[in-house]
């Protein structure tokens, strides 16, 4: 029986009903998910830090290790230049080789680093721009690691071959 519109004066004769079988779609996006999830979980639980930049210096991504060494979250960082959450840092810092880096579009590796907000730390840090598969860089990705142990066991090293050459 067909369902009149008092309003409009219209006679509704059927319903059209349209679907999509949405399950692989379904499928992959659950994989992508989990995917993802699993490479936070190795970049986290990587004795590394790691941050990716966009072309303006814009984090895009940090793990954990950064967060913990900047003493913040990444959701701090995440959409924001380093300048803007932590304000200006003058002379060479980790923020000066990725302006480097997105600037010349050439990697910058191993600098090492006595970073104000770990005083007596040393770190080394590399800077890589990333491009895309049509040539067109898409930012900067910065790994750094703590080596104050290694520095500390080289000088060790020297220390104990001086002694040695001395006692010769």
């Amino acid at each position: 029986m067909p369902f009149r519109n008092a309003i409009a004066g219209f006679v509704v004769a059927g319903v059209l009903a349209i679907g999509q079988d949405v399950t692989e779609l379904k499928r992959t996006e659950r994989e992508i998910a989990e995917k993802t999830t699993l490479l936070q979980t190795i970049l986290d639980a990587a004795p590394i830090s790691l941050s990716f930049r966009d072309l303006e210096g814009r984090f895009v991504f940090m793990n954990k290790q950064l967060a913990t060494e900047i003493r913040g979250l990444p959701e701090d960082y995440i959409g924001k230049t380093a300048t803007e959450v932590r304000g200006e840092v003058t002379g060479e810092s980790v923020e000066s080789l990725v302006m480097e880096g997105l600037e010349t579009k050439r990697s910058i590796i191993d600098q090492e680093f006595n970073l104000a907000m770990r005083p007596g730390r040393t770190h080394r840090y590399s800077a890589l721009p990333m491009f895309e598969s049509n040539g067109e860089m898409s930012g900067v990705l910065a790994i750094g690691q703590d080596v104050t142990k290694q520095k500390q066991s080289e000088a060790a090293v020297r220390e104990s071959e001086a002694l040695l050459r001395s006692i010769i």
